[in-house]
């Protein structure tokens, strides 16, 4: 029911495509292309009561907006430094960009992870591979569409490990956002104005804060388990 739902409502929104979406603003077009897999975690959970193990704030509610707010700053500082002008329409698309990435990864590594919970790790990663990449409606026998799945398959057992160690719909949710801006595979592209090698020093801190904050998280979560350790 999950996928039906994720799979429709993309096929509706990127390849019916009707007339009204063309009215739309790119960074809402490009929103709604990822959106299916939220709606369909939402419907999962609230009509047929399933479970999710996975929250938004599980490494804590200021370490999590801290996290949000830290590509946005240093992404927002880049274009000041290598334009001398700062607008509002960078720090949105950043923010975009993660949103988008939260749509996703509250389906494929919330959702869908909670109902695989009790399948081996590397199994788990390789079936929602299998299902993520027909989701995206690009696909072949060739040798472009191979390296296709084999980044999608790296990015769910990477996503899927950092989600599975945090427990947190958030931390996937940045990576996830982070590759989408380092190959510019998002709809509003056109407003990024960092270099590519800006681009990838930033990424590099704010995934080395993440890691950071998994560790310190796990630390404190085992401390609370075993106290007199």
């Amino acid at each position: 029911m999950f996928y039906a739902i994720a799979i429709a409502i993309r096929f509706y929104v990127v390849v019916v495509h009707p007339e009204f979406l063309l009215e739309l603003p790119p960074i809402v077009y490009g929103l709604l292309s990822g959106i299916s897999p939220l709606i369909g975690g939402v419907v999962m959970l609230f009509v047929f009561k399933r479970k999710m193990d996975y929250r938004f704030f599980s490494v804590g509610k200021l370490r999590t907006i801290a996290l949000i707010l830290l590509p946005i700053v240093l992404f927002s500082l880049s274009e000041y430094i290598e334009t001398r002008t700062l607008s509002y329409v960078l720090p949105m698309t950043i923010l975009a960009s993660i949103i988008y990435g939260f749509f996703e990864e509250f389906g494929w590594r919330g959702y869908l992870h909670s109902e695989l919970s009790e399948v081996k790790p590397i199994y788990k990663y390789f079936i929602v591979s299998l299902l993520w990449y027909p989701w995206h409606f690009d696909f072949g026998f060739d040798m472009a569409h191979l390296y296709s799945f084999i980044f999608i398959l790296v990015g769910s057992i990477g996503m899927g490990y950092v989600a599975d160690k945090s427990k947190s719909l958030v931390l996937p949710a940045l990576f996830h956002a982070f590759s989408n801006l380092i190959f510019r595979d998002i709809s509003f592209s056109e407003d990024m104005h960092a270099s590519f090698s800006a681009t990838i020093i930033i990424v590099t801190v704010c995934i080395v804060a993440i890691i950071v904050v998994m560790v310190k998280a796990a630390r404190e979560q085992r401390q609370l388990q075993h106290p007199n350790i």
